[in-house]
């Protein structure tokens, strides 16, 4: 009976575990209010947020259509297609991350 019981308890955490892993996002998964950033592989809301985070020290997003996203750690566009980015002087774009 005690290793039954140690059986449903390992499956029941198992099942726990499986659904608390996040889905992987696919283009088909972005929302109506969203769009699909490949170079990112993730979805992202039209326009961003109104008030976007202050990019780490040592970091910074164009101003043009860009804003530092915390969950990708990196800035990412406000729109699909976003114009080539423009750093302010003295920064230069990153491997298409940051300035």
């Amino acid at each position: 009976m005690k290793s039954f019981t140690s059986l449903i308890f390992f499956s029941a955490a198992l099942v726990g575990f499986a659904a608390a892993k996040p889905a992987v996002e696919t283009r088909e998964s972005c929302k109506g209010n969203q769009f699909w950033f490949a170079q990112l592989g993730c979805c992202l809301d039209h326009g961003g947020p109104q008030a976007p985070p202050t990019p780490p020290r040592s970091r910074d997003c164009p101003k043009d259509n860009w804003y530092w996203n915390s969950k990708q750690g990196c800035c990412t566009p406000r729109h699909e297609n976003p114009p080539e980015p423009s750093c302010k002087r003295g920064f230069s774009w990153s491997k298409g991350s940051w300035c």
